[in-house]
């Protein structure tokens, strides 16, 4: 039997060996690199997902913010439909206009023109009569007066006269209306029409709730 001899200098030997090292050093770095890649790929895969649910939530917060302020709006205009609609409902069923307007047609001299008439209505605090009372009115045996929200309605007129004579004129039947429980100038001014002198006034009247609940008007 033969014995073999390795004829392979040293020098390629150390050759292969440094070699064989680098190979290996490469092959592991590639796949840590290739491993970073992956992670940074799928962690900013994440990230955008994560971005774009963020954006969708933020437009379903807006559209619903926005739909709830139009339903706020929808809400309030409602009101206002429903309080105009009582108020006109009141106007015409409770206090008739033919009624108003035949009363101070029959208050007006002669001469005197209408130009305008609006019947408005506000909220006013009035006193009542209560059962509440003090240890002092209970011997007294006298009921408090307790104030109370109530509408109070009323009508402005606005028209043109001769003179001033005929606007005292027409406050004072006014006055003594029993429809209306006040009568007030709210202004008197000069008007040319045609070149001819007027007095343009304003007045505002009252309407007797009483009168209203009594059913006389």
């Amino acid at each position: 039997m033969k014995n073999s001899t390795n004829l392979m200098p040293d020098e390629y030997k150390d050759y292969q060996a440094t070699k064989k090292a680098s190979t290996v050093f490469v092959a592991a770095f590639s796949i840590i690199f290739l491993g970073i890649v992956a992670v940074y790929l799928v962690t900013n895969s994440k990230i955008n997902d994560l971005r774009a649910k963020q954006s969708n939530m933020f437009e379903q917060y807006t559209g619903a913010a926005s739909d709830i302020d139009q339903l706020n709006k929808l809400k309030e205009k409602k009101k206002q439909i429903v309080g105009v609609a009582k108020i006109a409902g009141e106007l015409i069923e409770v206090v008739p206009r033919s009624r108003i307007i035949a009363e101070i047609v029959n208050c007006m001299p002669d001469k005197m023109t209408l130009s305008g008439m609006e019947i408005k209505t506000k909220k006013v605090t009035v006193a009542r009569l209560s059962n509440v009372s003090s240890i002092k009115q209970q011997k007294n045996k006298k009921k408090a007066m307790a104030p109370r929200k109530q509408e109070q309605q009323s009508v402005i007129i606005e028209g043109y006269a001769s003179n001033d004579l005929e606007i005292a004129e027409i406050v004072t039947k006014l006055k003594n209306n029993m429809i209306f429980t006040s009568t007030e100038i709210k202004y008197i001014e000069d008007s040319i029409i045609d070149n001819a002198k007027y007095r343009k006034f304003n007045l505002e009247c009252v309407i007797d709730n009483e009168m209203i609940v009594d059913g006389l008007v």
